[in-house]
């Protein structure tokens, strides 16, 4: 699995509701939010492991994205890591944000 994974969703969600939302569904990261001045408001949120959610909401569609690139893990469990939060995050928090859009490959 790529140490970096982006998923764009269809959504009309306020960003309070967003973190909310990613609180609750992820509550063992640590979520803040703010607002860029290029990319509009976000909701971003980091684990013990360093593993980084970024949801930017200044455009449509919202785009999501996941980073394990600074994960603390060794070589045979980071594999492990990655799918199993990409599956909490594909079950718990993404059918909550709104339609997900296929990427091009």
């Amino acid at each position: 699995m790529k140490d970096f994974i982006s998923l764009d969703f269809d959504s009309s969600m306020a960003p309070g509701d967003v973190m909310a939302l990613a609180e609750h569904a992820l509550p063992d990261f640590a979520w803040r939010s703010g607002d860029s001045d290029m990319q509009g408001p976000y909701v971003s949120g980091m684990n013990a492991s360093d593993v980084q959610i970024k949801i930017w909401l200044g455009e449509q569609p919202f785009q999501m994205s996941v980073s394990f690139r600074a994960l603390h893990a060794a070589a045979d469990a980071r594999e492990k890591i990655k799918e199993e939060l990409m599956e909490r995050i594909n079950k718990v928090l993404a059918p909550q944000l709104g339609q997900q859009r296929p990427r091009a490959a």
